[in-house]
């Protein structure tokens, strides 16, 4: 017992840092969301955002190499790990983050005529580097279970990234180059900062490169299909930027550019809980099934679909505060649904694929998924560009995702998914509806709503989540 109440008591400590780690994260994403825009104006934010979208895409340069290393050694503690070959590893990836860097930049110098564009592009290619080192040591963390090094190293950056933006605020400076050149130098030092802290599998006696030649390329195979997956979510919603960064204006990018950063908030949080719950999940892969995939997709709608009424807040301050950004608010509207549809995946999905070690299936089933949002984007490209219908055409990709998902593991664990889609359409719908309505009577309605809703569907799970909440209280 006394040993139950010790781990507990560890991994409630873990829980609380990696969740304080993602309240910091939140507040960062508030000050760039919120105050950023309204200082810099439409078109230096828009170029401020085209920076922050690419650097999301930087980890695509490492292959997969990252995430096969958190799928093939998940179930390690830290004491354990293989330090040898992690050292390798280490400098296998900062010498191929290197190459990739370089040769991306003599590219850029050399076919990319809009200025702006290539010191963004440029210096994207330059933390490569510094953010794919940072995630090899992030991934370490998770994989050993050390979130509390991993937390503080997320609030550290957004505290220092909070700071210096503050003194460039201070200083009058309007210029997008001084806030991004800022993110790349924090990126450097957080780099550094973890490989400090992991020195003991970074310097020491590691093994050849011929001896585990074998390894990396199992990293690469299985990890390559795990990156797709991770990034699937952030594809889906990054694709119609891609286009809108081609076809549209850079004002039409910042006011999408903003609309996206608000799901960006809510999503912070989502992903934080992944992180979380990966290696509890992966430790007991024996014990994953239908009720459980089940119950934690249910846990997962509930509490997003109730955050979805953080859009009327939103949108209270964008019309009194940010009235730059008023066109902004029916892309916002369309896309926040998104948060439902991506809190099952992310959360639910994406780590019962990897707990099980689906990967061929996962990778199967996010490359129909980026195909029907490849298409769709094209479509509008070639019909109606806009952002209202680059806005409806990712909603309609993600939802057509979310149904693929889901199908997959009702075949797999023979579960009837159709009560959590019906509520979701409901709700969805509901949503919809009173975004029409004013701020304070359109967040009312909409709970009413969705309490009334989950009455309905998932009245048993709500009376035992509220009778284990009691049970937990009264034990104390």
């Amino acid at each position: 017992m006394k040993n139950k109440i010790k781990l507990w008591s560890k991994d409630s400590k873990n829980f609380i840092a990696v969740m304080f780690s993602s309240i910091v994260t939140i507040i960062n994403g508030v000050f760039l969301s919120l105050i950023v825009p309204k200082y810099l104006g439409v078109t230096q934010f828009g170029y401020f955002k085209l920076f922050g979208f690419y650097l999301g895409l930087v980890g695509v340069a490492h292959l997969g190499f990252i995430d096969g290393i958190l799928v093939r050694y998940g179930h390690y503690n830290y004491e354990n790990l293989p330090k040898t070959k992690f050292r390798t590893f280490f400098f296998f990836l900062l010498f191929t983050q290197v190459i990739i860097a370089v040769i991306l930049i003599g590219a850029l110098i050399l076919f990319t005529n809009n200025i702006d564009k290539k010191i963004i592009y440029i210096m994207v290619a330059i933390n490569i580097i510094f953010v794919n080192i940072a995630t090899f040591f992030s991934f370490v963390c998770q994989i050993t279970k050390k979130f509390r090094i991993f937390a503080v190293n997320t609030m550290l950056q957004n505290v220092l990234n909070i700071l210096f933006i503050c003194i460039l605020i201070f200083l009058g400076i309007k210029n997008y180059f001084y806030y991004i050149f800022i993110q790349s130098i924090i990126n450097l030092l957080i780099s550094i900062k973890y490989t400090i802290q992991f020195k003991d599998i970074v310097i020491g006696k590691r093994e050849s490169i011929f001896l585990v030649k074998n390894e990396i390329v199992s990293n690469y195979k299985i990890g390559f299909f795990v990156l797709v997956g991770n990034f699937m979510g952030l594809i889906i919603l990054g694709i119609d930027r891609i286009f809108i960064d081609r076809f549209l204006s850079i004002a039409e990018f910042s006011y999408y550019s903003f609309a996206v950063s608000l799901l960006g908030l809510v999503f912070t949080i989502i992903n934080s809980i992944s992180v979380y719950l990966y290696p509890y999940i992966a430790r007991n892969r024996g014990q994953l099934n239908a009720q459980k995939y089940e119950l934690f997709s249910s846990i997962c709608i509930l509490v997003a679909s109730y955050s979805l009424c953080t859009f009327f807040v939103i949108e209270f301050i964008v019309i009194n505060y940010l009235g730059d950004y008023t066109e902004s608010i029916i892309i916002t509207a369309i896309l926040y649904p998104i948060i439902i549809l991506g809190s099952t995946i992310n959360i639910v999905s994406v780590n019962f694929y990897k707990a099980l070690q689906l990967v061929k299936d996962y990778n199967r089933n996010n490359i129909v998924a980026f195909a029907i949002t490849l298409l769709s984007n094209i479509i509008i490209v070639f019909s109606a560009p806009s952002l209202l219908n680059f806005s409806i055409g990712t909603f309609l990709s993600f939802y057509i995702w979310a149904i693929y998902t889901d199908f997959y593991f009702y075949r797999k664990f023979n579960i009837n998914t159709l009560k959590h889609h019906i509520f979701i359409i409901l709700t969805i719908a509901s949503f919809f509806l009173c975004t029409n309505l004013s701020y304070v009577l359109g967040m009312f309605l909409y709970l009413l709503v969705v309490t009334v809703f989950v009455m309905l569907f998932y009245k048993d799970l709500l009376t035992t989540i509220l009778k284990t909440v009691g049970m937990g209280v009264k034990t104390q």
